[in-house]
């Protein structure tokens, strides 16, 4: 975004806010034919980022940017998305990439409570266990504290971890 060049893992949010938000509305949430397109399409969806948060995306830029309020989230998705799916958007989508939530505490979130409740989802959710909660040591790890609030009860219980 606005040709900032470093990669964090706040980019791989970004994405995954666009990729759930299309999941909602069945077309790009973004829509733009190029770099300027692209951008115009998020600063009309999120409004004119203020110039701390143009420092944070790209200390460099130094382009115009129309002065656009942000549209209320119930017009982007129009009865689209559940209220928790929307809330978390407003997390990953933040301009400024420090502000965005981080991935372990993005799992955390609400949104994904009906995984964490596997067992009573409709039809045979046995794979379910092995399939959302087959993590490595180290992502165990850098889940720390959070992880009681990503993982079931029972996933955690079988872990056996000193916390």
């Amino acid at each position: 975004l606005l040709g900032n060049t470093k990669y964090t893992t706040s980019v791989d949010i970004w994405s995954a806010a666009c990729v759930i938000a299309e999941t909602f509305m069945h077309h790009p949430l973004f829509m733009g034919d190029s770099n300027t397109g692209q951008l115009m399409a998020v600063v009309k969806t999120l409004g004119t980022p203020t110039r701390q948060e143009l420092r944070c995306l790209s200390p460099n830029f130094n382009g115009y940017l129309p002065t656009v309020r942000a549209l209320p989230w119930a017009s982007v998705f129009r009865g689209k998305g559940s209220t928790e799916g929307i809330a978390l958007l407003r997390r990953l989508l933040e301009y400024d990439p420090a502000q965005r939530i981080r991935p372990m505490h993005g799992l955390a979130h609400e949104f994904f409570d009906a995984l964490r409740h596997y067992d009573e989802l409709p039809g045979n959710t046995d794979h379910m266990e092995k399939v959302l909660f087959d993590w490595t040591e180290q992502e165990i790890q850098e889940a720390g504290v959070k992880l009681h609030e990503i993982f079931p009860p029972k996933v955690l219980n079988q872990l056996n971890l000193p916390f």
